[in-house]
């Protein structure tokens, strides 16, 4: 066997209808948490044919990282998340050592400001206890806004989420994973080798619109340099749009319909044409009675050509041109040669010189695995994007997939894609990839791994066949919700309640 060091995987989206790892009922088409769904199982079966049999020492078990969008707190209620996320506890969590590593996303964005908050508690806790504040006592720190990147190396004072935390109790767990944000480093024994995790949100220049609009407003200002600083102006824009605003009642599952219909461009115009109805018909009075035929020229106008929904509500994960639009290519160097290297350069006090870095990100949910030249880093950056476990749109979308991120204790790498979409079932299977350079022998490990997936054999042939007509499913739930919403007088009527 394999000796698997860390395992990664990312936006999971668990709570979320069109999530894989969410159950859906194929009858009513409705949510059921307290059941896993048939994609879990089969993941779990296929993790566990990876890994040691009857493998009792934890030290000997992997490491799980959760690099972001585990929970999904922006299209579903706290409730529903916590209980796809307890399906996972049982399936998957028992492979594992205990220490887990989770580093919040924009959709459970929320875990960090309440992990945050909780910390800041703490340290205040700690540093007056009962006490009442000392007139001579120094002014309290303002409160952090990101953790350090290694903190494998400083188990201490550790940064926790209160509702993980009480997930774990309850399911006989001693804690809960180790909140890290926004990064996650590890690095060899031997200092030659560093990997870092960031779940991608600030890759895409839409989680950082108020810097960008703060320099709009005062240009003189100094751009942020350093991770905490583009947090601490960033986070309440993320925590209210991606993981809030989705959990605000009716409202907020009004707004998740809205979200789907923007993605098809026919289902937008007719979504326009119902809200002109409804304004246009939205009072009795004589008066606005003669103006709605003008009304309803302006409406379809304003909304359409003013507001352009598809563009305002449209993200790198809903680009389907390429696996990285121009933008976020942008922004990945960016992020990696500015923020992640000011970090690097103060947690590992070097000045100029860095370790071979690879950078493993997410949400954007098609996973892909390449290079970037800096003149920042020598040999410059392998990066890996960890896919997604999310059905988004009714037609079948190849670049969409969802990835399982393996490390060896040597920090080697590889990728084993676990399906990308396709219309055919025959298409689904699991593969192994790597970033390997033209010329370069592919790594001992990730040949190993990839002796060990077969895409006839169990459980990977069954993980495929379950994907494929999990992802079906998960269509036709989007397409009946489109057409619920769109079915009645009024334009959002959401589907199921």
């Amino acid at each position: 066997m394999p000796k698997i060091r860390y395992i990664c995987l990312s936006d999971m989206h668990l709570g979320n209808t069109c999530s894989l790892l969410t159950h859906l009922d194929p009858k009513d088409l409705l949510p059921d948490p307290m059941r896993p769904s048939p994609v879990l199982g089969a993941l779990a079966k296929c993790l566990s044919s990876l890994l040691p049999k009857k493998e009792t020492d934890d030290e000997n078990n992997p490491t799980l990282i959760l690099n972001g969008d585990i929970l999904d707190l922006a299209f579903s209620m706290e409730n529903q998340a916590a209980m796809a996320f307890e399906r996972f506890i049982e399936q998957i969590l028992p492979l594992f050592r205990k220490d887990i590593f989770y580093i919040p996303g924009n959709h459970d964005h929320h875990l960090w400001e309440t992990a945050r908050e909780s910390k800041y508690t703490q340290f205040i806790l700690g540093k007056f206890g009962q006490q009442s504040f000392p007139k001579d006592q120094e002014p309290l720190p303002a409160p952090w806004h990101s953790t350090r990147m290694f903190v494998e190396r400083k188990q201490q004072n550790l940064a926790t989420s209160p509702l993980l935390e009480s997930l774990f109790k309850m399911h006989g767990l001693h804690k809960g994973p180790t909140v890290v944000y926004p990064n996650f480093g590890l690095l060899s024994q031997d200092n030659r080798k560093c990997l870092v995790f960031h779940h991608g949100h600030f890759v895409e220049s839409l989680y950082r619109f108020a810097s960008t609009l703060r320099d709009l407003i005062f240009p003189a200002r100094a751009n942020p340099i350093h991770t905490w600083n583009l947090e601490e102006e960033n986070f309440a824009w993320i925590d209210f749009i991606w993981s809030t605003l989705g959990r605000s009642g009716s409202a907020g599952r009004a707004f998740g319909v809205v979200y789907q219909i923007v993605k098809d461009h026919r289902e937008t115009q007719k979504f326009l044409s119902a809200c002109t109805d409804r304004l246009a018909g939205c009072s009795s009075s004589k008066w606005l009675a003669l103006t709605r035929p003008l009304l309803r020229l302006i409406c379809p106008y304003f909304l359409g050509k003013i507001l352009q929904p598809e563009k305002l509500l449209k993200s790198e994960r809903s680009s389907l041109e390429k696996r990285l639009s121009d933008d976020a290519k942008k922004g990945l160097k960016w992020y990696i040669e500015g923020p992640l290297k000011e970090q690097l350069s103060i947690e590992l006090k070097r000045e100029g010189t860095f370790p071979e870095v690879t950078f493993v990100f997410g949400h954007t949910h098609k996973p892909f695995q390449g290079e970037i030249d800096s003149d920042e880093y020598p040999g410059g950056v392998k990066v890996y994007n960890s896919g997604g476990w999310v059905v988004d749109t009714v037609e079948r979308e190849p670049l969409y997939g969802g990835t399982i991120i393996l490390v060896d204790e040597n920090l080697e790498l590889c990728s084993l894609r676990m399906y990308n979409e396709s219309g055919k079932a025959k298409d689904y299977r699991v593969c192994v990839a790597e970033v390997c350079p033209h010329g370069v022998t592919p790594s001992p490990f990730s040949e190993e791994i990839r002796g060990l997936v077969g895409a006839g054999i169990s459980p990977w042939k069954d993980f495929s066949d379950t994907v494929a007509s999990e992802i079906d499913l998960r269509a036709r739930y989007l397409k009946q919700t489109i057409k619920n919403a769109q079915s009645t007088k009024g334009p959002l009527r959401y589907y199921p309640p």
